[in-house]
């Protein structure tokens, strides 16, 4: 129950403010213990390489050219990495085409294997520039719907843009732990979050709607404007900043405001009072999650040279009900948090 109430740490880098490079810059990746990688994508006019590196010596520790692995569509979106049984060490990147495809490929001492196609979004029409994280969570048994089996869960957070209107999409896919090697998800499948329904407007959700939402295979919702800066995700809320923009191609916005949206992670749904708010605008900025003097979290947007409050008295998903929350305060910190299993460890005591 404990882990359903930690942060959640997203792994990608930041989604550059409205428009993303048409290659994504390098993941950071644990290849040993003792040893750090890159991931990278080089891109020429026929094809795409994925290109695994050391830090130290830039040496090159795998590459793959991935129209041999059947990934022929282009790859705009930052790599996620996955770390499945929990050594510390990467062992599996998941792969967004620009069209909506999403693959897992296995990696494992120096080669990658054969990728599986995890998810098919090509009916939404979008083109998916970014992904905003590769989330591990568990849901206290409660909580979670029976048909899970188990409770683990990956969230992958994806990021796709109208071609005419420029306006993204924010979409959530679940995937049990238990259940990879089923189906693939598609874009029909996800529950369209865009506006609530009007027996969650007081801020309440019943057991038989909160089972309902997890049965789906995720969830999507279509923004009025382009996510400006990277999405973050703190104590099962994502916080994501939209500003809004005239054109498709447009990357700068003269607004001084932008909306903040405030979902609850598993189902889209409210957490605060309203789940967007009127917040300023600051280009080329990023969410920062900052300790007040009474242990209480605020949310800032910040960039180099300035700061800009958002949020005071942050609040935290609780474990209590389907649809609890709580004030997000450090006086609880730090608590377990599994990070690696040794499982070749000797010697310890």
């Amino acid at each position: 129950m404990m882990r359903f109430l930690l942060l959640l740490a997203i792994l990608a880098l930041p989604v550059h403010a409205l428009c993303p490079p048409l290659t994504p810059e390098a993941t950071q990746v644990k290849l040993q213990h003792d040893l750090n990688g890159q991931l990278w994508l080089q891109s020429s006019e026929s094809a795409q390489q994925l290109l695994l590196t050391e830090d130290k010596l830039g040496k090159v520790v795998a590459h793959l050219e991935l129209t041999t692995t059947g990934i022929h569509s282009r790859i705009q979106a930052q790599p996620l990495v996955e770390d499945r049984n929990l050594d510390g060490v990467v062992d599996h990147i998941w792969l967004l085409s620009r069209e909506g495809l999403l693959w897992r490929l296995p990696y494992a001492d120096g080669q990658f294997g054969v990728a599986r196609e995890m998810a098919d979004l090509t009916a939404s029409g979008l083109r998916f520039i970014a992904t905003a994280g590769l989330l591990r969570t568990k849901l206290p048994t409660t909580l979670a719907p029976p048909s899970w089996g188990i409770a683990d869960q990956y969230l992958v957070l994806v990021i796709g843009r109208h071609p005419q209107t420029g306006h993204d999409s924010i979409m959530l896919l679940r995937f049990g732990l238990n259940r990879l090697q089923q189906s693939v998800i598609h874009y029909q499948h996800l529950a369209d979050r865009t506006l609530l329904d009007p027996a969650e407007q007081p801020q309440t959700l019943s057991a038989q709607d909160w089972r309902a939402l997890l049965s789906n295979a995720g969830w999507k919702i279509h923004l009025p404007g382009k996510i400006s800066s990277k999405p973050l995700v703190a104590a099962g809320v994502l916080y994501a900043p939209v500003a809004k923009t005239d054109t498709a191609a447009e990357c700068e916005t003269e607004q001084t405001e932008q909306l903040l949206y405030a979902l609850q992670v598993h189902t889209g749904g409210r957490v605060y009072a309203e789940r967007m708010m009127t917040v300023p605008f600051l280009a080329d900025a990023q969410l920062r999650l900052r300790q007040n003097a009474d242990k209480s979290i605020k949310l800032e947007l910040g960039s180099d040279f300035q700061n800009r409050l958002l949020l005071t008295n942050l609040r935290k998903v609780s474990a209590e009900c389907y649809h609890c929350s709580e004030p997000l305060s450090l006086d609880k910190f730090p608590i377990w948090q599994r990070l690696a299993t040794y499982r070749s460890e000797q010697g310890a005591h």
